[in-house]
């Protein structure tokens, strides 16, 4: 069968039939070529929170006072997987504005979450309350000193980093 051809050109109807079909493929394959996987935001907030509470398990095991050359490599080995280098650097060259133990008793124990919030796409702000403990309190759960904290979670590759550590002042225990 032969086709009919009009003036040498294909009917207009195909013409804009065939345009049209390629703008919409460049579109839709352009439109999956951008798209970022789905944020599980979950699943961020509570690797935010338990970099928190790891962070906070670990604050007894930095002698806050020790001389330098004994911090330093308990600082790194007990923080480095947990702050940015930024962040340790800067706790290195000044131990008074870090978290960690400043007397044999009583102790940082742990940090309590009060809330967390989203900054961005790739950082969280968690407010808690570091909880210090003598042995006494320590069995019971309860504290002997508490002092708000305010953490700033980054992720950083595929992991979740401190970034920026703001202390409060001690609080008085009812």
């Amino acid at each position: 069968m032969k086709r009919k051809e009009w003036g040498g050109r294909a009917p207009a109807r195909t013409v804009v039939l065939l345009l049209a079909w390629v703008l919409g493929a460049a579109l839709l394959g352009a439109g999956c070529a951008r798209q970022e996987p789905p944020r599980d935001l979950l699943a961020e907030k509570k690797a935010a929170i338990a970099t928190v509470q790891r962070f906070g398990a670990r604050l007894q095991a930095v002698p806050l006072l020790a001389p330098r050359e004994t911090l330093e490599p308990i600082m790194r080995e007990q923080y480095g997987d947990l702050v940015s280098p930024s962040l340790l650097d800067s706790w290195l060259r000044d131990p008074s504005t870090a978290p960690g133990r400043l007397t044999s008793s009583p102790w940082p124990d742990r940090i309590d979450i009060l809330g967390i919030r989203e900054l961005s796409g790739s950082a969280w702000e968690v407010e808690g309350i570091i909880v210090e403990v003598t042995s006494t309190e320590a069995a019971s759960g309860q504290a002997a000193a508490t002092r708000p904290v305010t953490l700033t979670v980054r992720r950083s590759g595929d992991a979740w980093l401190i970034d920026r550590v703001q202390l409060g002042e001690y609080q008085p225990v009812p």
